[in-house]
């Protein structure tokens, strides 16, 4: 089942123009934005064995046959363009408690790079304009090259007010895992049977993502605004999760939900969405 936070094409456009003195020139909108959404799942060596399966935290290693998400969409957020009050890392905003080595912590356990945590302060201005693109109900297998996300298609509900974007953001909605789990552990300590555990779930995981991004809309700049956000999940997905009580068939139905919980907080912690934005013509 999509989740109750299924992306919606925001309408706030007429009232905000309105309210801001809107022109248009030669029956042009200010901007008019296409988005599209790739994602990858590419982890490091060091997160592999020598036979390529995934390794976590807990001692366990990961013979994946399939991993494949299913977004819910993508969008962009925008500011007025206003002077936002400059971030101060020595001054945490409210969210986020610490904020060193070029991150924050946020409230919900993310580490939030500076450049996102500056574009979320610069998106809470006068705009309160946002445009959300939903994706189609379709699985996107992950493997280490980008996999494109189809979204529905934009038309007129893609144009832009003036102002500036400042940030983008996906929403994945859930995914789909079929694998073999083993225990790297032996002997009396062993969690599992040497033949390993066979799974085949899917996890709703329901975690927005976002992007510093950065682009003027008004008479000086092209019409189109074309934003290309790609996804890397990260390869702490499953750490965390107790494939042990997966595999009671008394736990089994606790431990799936606390294994979507898992990935669903790994991937909000440490996966990472960027956006780059370029312009395709300038405007007449």
């Amino acid at each position: 089942m999509r989740s109750a936070t299924r992306f919606l094409v925001s309408a706030m456009v007429c009232a905000t123009m309105a309210a801001s003195g809107c022109a248009f020139s030669d029956g042009d909108p200010w901007g008019r934005a296409s988005l599209s959404l790739v994602a990858r799942f590419d982890p490091d060596a060091a997160r592999l064995d020598d036979q390529g399966r995934l390794l976590t935290a807990d001692d366990y290693a990961i013979a994946l046959t399939r991993l494949a998400l299913v977004a819910d969409g993508a969008g962009l957020q925008m500011g007025s363009g206003e002077a936002a009050a400059p971030f101060d890392p020595a001054q945490p905003p409210e969210g986020y408690s610490l904020c060193h080595g070029g991150h924050c912590h946020a409230d919900d356990g993310r580490l939030v790079p500076y450049a996102d945590v500056a574009a979320e302060l610069a998106g809470g201005g006068a705009s309160g304009y946002a445009l959300d693109l939903p994706a189609e109900e379709q699985e996107v297998a992950l493997g280490s090259e980008p996999a494109s996300v189809p979204l529905e298609p934009c038309d007129s509900a893609c144009d832009l007010p003036r102002g500036k974007v400042v940030r983008a953001s996906a929403l994945i909605d859930r995914l789909v895992l079929s694998a073999r789990v083993y225990d790297r552990r032996t002997g009396s300590a062993a969690r599992l049977p040497p033949e390993g555990l066979a799974l085949d779930l899917e996890l709703p995981v329901e975690t927005q993502l976002f992007a510093a991004a950065a682009a003027s809309v008004d008479d000086h700049h092209p019409v189109p605004v074309d934003a290309a956000l790609e996804l890397s999940v990260p390869g702490s997905l499953f750490d965390g999760a107790d494939f042990e009580a997966l595999g009671d068939p008394d736990t089994a139905a606790e431990a799936e939900a606390a294994l979507a919980e898992a990935a669903a907080t790994n991937l909000a912690r440490d996966g990472v969405l960027s956006a780059r934005i370029t312009r395709s013509h300038e405007r007449q």
